[in-house]
């Protein structure tokens, strides 16, 4: 009998350990149940804001969108109001701009004083390697007058400017922003289509 108590210290050892391993598996199990609790509470947290949106109406979304880029066109456009974008003019290097303002405005028989330009400056134009001239006016009237009596001037050209080199067609037209250029391209080849005069 003693022989065989003699093991049973050992085996006290091995209870405790026992004992011990399944107490911090215990713990490891509790901590595990914690954090999928705490998953599945933000999982259904996020499944009820996905209903939500789901159940927003959709088309009231697009119209607000809608008419947020619709007011920024129209802004964009607004800022453009005092300029004039004058298209067809060959790039030249060291070129003055405001001389080449006081040729246009002896030719079409209105001057431009340096005094009524806010700014003068060559801009690239969209899918071309020609630059176009923007010329930004202190007065909006001022420029309104300015584009009519450029209209008044049919086939104004380069050679009307005494520029050297092949003739141009030169335009003088308000500046449009990115969708009025647009709007305007759909209505000419509609007006094209229709065979309409003018637009």
């Amino acid at each position: 009998m003693k022989r065989q108590l003699s093991s049973l210290p050992a085996l006290v050892d091995d209870i405790r350990l026992i004992k011990d391993e399944l107490s911090e598996l215990k713990i490891a199990c509790d901590f595990s149940h914690a954090k999928v609790e705490e998953f599945n509470a933000r999982l259904m947290d996020v499944e009820s804001k996905v209903t939500q949106i789901g159940n927003t109406d959709l088309s009231t979304l697009h119209a607000e969108l809608a008419k947020a880029k619709q007011d920024l066109s129209a802004q964009e456009q607004r800022s453009r109001l005092n300029n004039v974008e004058i298209k067809g003019i060959p790039l030249k290097k060291g070129e003055n701009l405001f001389s080449v303002m006081d040729a246009i405005g002896r030719k079409i028989g209105y001057a431009c004083p340096k005094s009524q330009i806010n700014y003068i400056s060559r801009v690239p134009m969209y899918n071309s390697n020609e630059k176009l001239i923007i010329v930004s006016f202190l007065n909006r009237y001022f420029k309104e007058d300015f584009i009519a009596a450029a209209r008044c001037v049919r086939n104004l050209s380069t050679i009307d400017l005494g520029l050297q080199g092949v003739p141009q067609r030169v335009y003088v037209n308000d500046h449009l922003s990115t969708d009025m250029k647009k709007l305007l391209s759909n209505v000419k080849n509609i007006a094209k289509e229709k065979q309409y005069e003018y637009v």
